[in-house]
C-alpha cells in the first residue's frame, strides 16, 4: 500500500504535528473551501480509495467490508456521525473538514515554504495556510468499528495566517518566571589558579590499542529526510 497524494491549500486547525495528541498520535484538522477545485481533487482520489479498500478487505477487515467505505470528509455545517461533534461546535464556518493522523512511530515531516524542515512548533498555529501529502488507510477497532482514514505524511507551511482558536499552545502563555529572591547577590564565580605545567615525560613508542575505534573510519550516516514530492510553489 499506499498511494500518496498532495492536497490543495487548506487552513490548519489544532495542529499537533510536533507532539502527540491525547490519543497518542500526531494529528491536524484541515479546512478546505467548498469550491470546484476541491470537488475535482476528491474525484481524483478514486484510485487511492479503491487501493485502500482492497487492502482493508485482504489485511484488516477479514474479507468483510465496513458499512461505508466513503472518504472521511465532513461538512462542518453538519453534525458528525452519531452527533459526537455538533455542527457549530468549533465555529469553523462553511468548510469541508479532513482530520489526518500519523502513528507515534511515524511522525510527519513539517516543512516551511522553501521545503526546509521545521522544528519549532511556535511557527505553526491554527489559522496558517498549508498543503500536505496524505494517504488513505483502512482501520478497525476492538469495538467493531471500521472504515477508511486519512494518514498524514508531511505538512508544508505556505503562508502564516491570523491565529485562530484552533491552536494547541505548547509554550507558557499565562505562567510567569519565579521572582528572584532578595538577598545577598551570588558571588561571581572565581576562576581557579592555573595548575603548573607537568614535566614532559620521556617519549614513548606509539602502540595502537587492540579493537580501538579508528577515527579515520566514517561513522554510518543517518538516512536523510526526503522532502515532499511536489515542487515548491512561490
Amino acid at each position: 500500500m499506499s498511494m500518496t497524494f498532495p492536497t490543495p491549500e487548506f487552513t490548519v486547525q489544532f495542529p499537533e504535528v510536533f507532539t502527540l495528541n491525547k490519543d497518542g498520535k500526531f494529528s491536524v484538522i484541515m479546512l478546505f473551501d467548498k469550491d470546484q477545485a476541491f470537488n475535482d481533487w476528491v474525484a481524483g482520489l478514486a484510485a487511492a480509495q479503491q487501493e485502500a479498500i482492497n487492502y482493508g478487505l485482504s489485511k484488516v477487515w477479514g474479507g468483510q467490508p465496513p458499512a461505508s467505505t466513503m472518504l472521511p470528509i465532513r461538512d462542518t455545517l453538519q453534525p458528525s456521525p452519531q452527533g459526537k461533534i455538533p455542527a457549530t461546535d468549533w465555529g469553523f464556518g462553511d468548510k469541508w473538514q479532513i482530520t489526518a493522523t500519523a502513528q507515534a512511530a511515524y511522525p510527519p515531516g513539517v516543512y516551511d515554504a522553501q521545503l526546509q524542515k521545521m522544528v519549532d512548533p511556535n511557527r505553526l498555529w491554527g489559522g496558517c495556510i498549508c498543503e500536505a501529502e496524505l494517504h488513505l488507510f483502512p482501520w478497525a477497532n476492538d469495538r467493531g468499528g471500521k472504515g477508511l482514514g486519512f494518514g498524514l505524511n508531511c505538512l508544508v507551511l505556505r503562508k502564516e495566517g491570523e491565529r485562530s482558536g484552533g491552536t494547541v499552545v505548547t509554550t507558557p502563555q499565562h505562567l510567569k518566571a519565579s521572582p528572584v529572591v532578595a538577598g545577598t547577590p551570588a558571588a561571581a564565580p572565581q576562576m581557579p589558579a592555573p595548575a603548573p605545567a607537568p614535566a614532559q615525560p620521556a617519549a614513548q613508542p606509539q602502540v595502537a590499542p587492540q579493537n580501538a575505534y579508528d577515527p579515520g573510519t566514517p561513522a554510518p550516516s543517518q538516512q536523510p529526510v526526503t522532502p515532499p514530492a511536489w515542487q515548491n510553489q512561490a
